[in-house]
C-alpha cells in the first residue's frame, strides 16, 4: 500500500519527485510511495486512481517550489494554476485534507518562503498553517534522511516499515507485548 502520496508540479519539481521517491521507498519499501507518473497501471482510470490514492495514504508530501504559487493555468491565460478548482495539485490537497491526511508542505531549495495564507484559495489557506520541511538538492541525503525519521515519528504506519539499520535494532529492543 502506498503510505505516502508525493503531490508535485510537473514543471520544476520531476525530477526531485522521483528522487523522493526512489529514497523513500528504498527506507519504507516498495510501493511505499505514491507518485502520479510512476505508480498508475497502464490503462487505469488516472482520475479515480489519483483520487483513490490520496485518500488511502498515510501522508501527502506537497513539494513546493520557488515559483510554485504563481505557476500559470494552461487552460485559462492570466490565472494561476492554483485558482483553477480542476488543477491536479490543488485537487489532490484539498481531498488530503477534507480526509485526514497529514499533509507535510516540503519548500524545495532555499529561496523557496514559507506559504502565505492569503496567497492561496481559501480551500488550502491551511497549508500555509502546516508545519513544513525543507529540501535541497545540495544536501538531499541528509534532508531526506532528516525527512524519514520525521515522518517515522509522526506516522506509525511507516514506523512500521522502517529499513533502516537502527531502526531495526530498535524494533528488536522492544520488550514483546
Amino acid at each position: 500500500m502506498h503510505e505516502i502520496f508525493i503531490n508535485f508540479r510537473v514543471m520544476g519539481a520531476k525530477p526531485i519527485a522521483y528522487e523522493f521517491k526512489r529514497v523513500l521507498e528504498e527506507r519504507f519499501g516498495e510501493d511505499s510511495a505514491f507518485l502520479a507518473g510512476g505508480s498508475i497501471e497502464l490503462g487505469s482510470n488516472y482520475v479515480e486512481t489519483l483520487d483513490n490514492k490520496v485518500r488511502r495514504s498515510s501522508v501527502l508530501l506537497a513539494l513546493i517550489g520557488p515559483d510554485w504559487l504563481d505557476v500559470p493555468d494552461p487552460k485559462r491565460r492570466g490565472r494561476r494554476a492554483l485558482n483553477n478548482p480542476a488543477d491536479w495539485v490543488r485537487r489532490e490537497l484539498e481531498t488530503a485534507f477534507e480526509c485526514g491526511v497529514l499533509v507535510v508542505p516540503v519548500l524545495l531549495e532555499r529561496k523557496t518562503e514559507q506559504l502565505d495564507p492569503r496567497r492561496l484559495p481559501r480551500s488550502l489557506s491551511r497549508l500555509a498553517e502546516c508545519q513544513f520541511e525543507r529540501f535541497s538538492q545540495r544536501t538531499s541525503t541528509t534532508d531526506l534522511t532528516r525527512l524519514g525519521d520525521r515522518l517515522v515519528r509522526r506516522v506509525p504506519e511507516l514506523a512500521a516499515l522502517d529499513r533502516r539499520p537502527d531502526a531495526r535494532k530498535k524494533k528488536a529492543q522492544e520488550p514483546a507485548g
